[in-house]
């Protein structure tokens, strides 16, 4: 099973909604035999009676003040997110959090049923922007994906998506995020009724079917269990070196 830290970077006033597409995503690809899961919580590892009364902590991180900028538009001001800099803070708590997790795994002589996640899906509340080089403006962005160190990178901004009524809110949002998974497991964009399909309007965007067409599909899961399967051989081909290195010691 790959999983994904799920991250929100904002204020309260978008979280159910986001929290309800979280839900909805590992619900199809669940129901869909897709080995992929988002998480949206610390993982609890410690052992006792008491454990499983343990509050969860949800993954929120909140922007120091300062971090947002303001933008002066036709519209009148928006406020918006720097998208290099909520990159770096997605890639600093990546690093930080997997070098935790690990340590506790090792304190605990824990062994992980999966791989600490490489991957992290950062949705944020506010626009992403980025200042262009070569003009006085900025450019907006849906979604972004880095590679750092061989640590994938997602960021997605729900402002785009808003709409009063939560539930088409949310279906846009678990839409969007069905699209950076895509991306994240070795998708391109694609011309089909797909999430893979990118909009160029929101009402495109709804009209959109909130699943991967059938080619789309069958390469999702074919990039994902093959991931898996590395993994698995991997395991195994340690196991027997570990084995072989202890009886050349003996």
């Amino acid at each position: 099973m790959k999983t994904v830290w799920f991250v929100y970077i904002g204020n309260n006033s978008y979280r159910d909604v986001v929290f309800y597409a979280y839900t909805d995503v590992n619900k199809y690809l669940a129901e869909n035999n897709i080995p992929i899961r988002l998480i949206f919580h610390h993982p609890r590892v410690r052992a006792g009676e008491n454990a499983e009364n343990m509050p969860e902590k949800d993954i929120i991180l909140e922007s120091k003040p300062g971090f947002t900028i303001t933008i002066n538009t036709g519209k009148g001001k928006v406020v918006a997110y720097p998208l290099e800099g909520i990159l770096d803070v997605l890639y600093g708590w990546l690093v930080k959090t997997r070098h935790e997790v690990q340590e506790i795994y090792e304190m605990h002589q824990i062994e992980p049923d999966d791989e600490i996640p490489d991957t992290v899906i950062g949705v944020v509340s506010f626009p992403l922007v980025t200042r262009n080089p070569y003009l006085d403006f900025y450019e907006k962005f849906l979604g972004v994906q880095k590679k750092v160190s061989g640590l994938n990178i997602i960021a997605v901004s729900v402002s785009p998506f808003y709409h009063p009524n939560k539930l088409k809110f949310s279906n846009r949002i678990f839409k969007a995020i069905l699209h950076e998974l895509g991306h994240a497991f070795g998708l391109d964009h694609c011309s089909e009724n797909c999430v893979m399909n990118p909009p160029s309007t929101i009402e495109e965007w709804d009209s959109r079917v909130p699943d991967f067409c059938p080619k789309c599909f069958l390469e999702l899961k074919r990039n994902v269990e093959w991931k898996e399967n590395k993994r698995d051989n991997t395991s195994i081909q340690r196991g027997e070196e570990d084995r072989e290195s202890s009886s050349k010691d003996a």
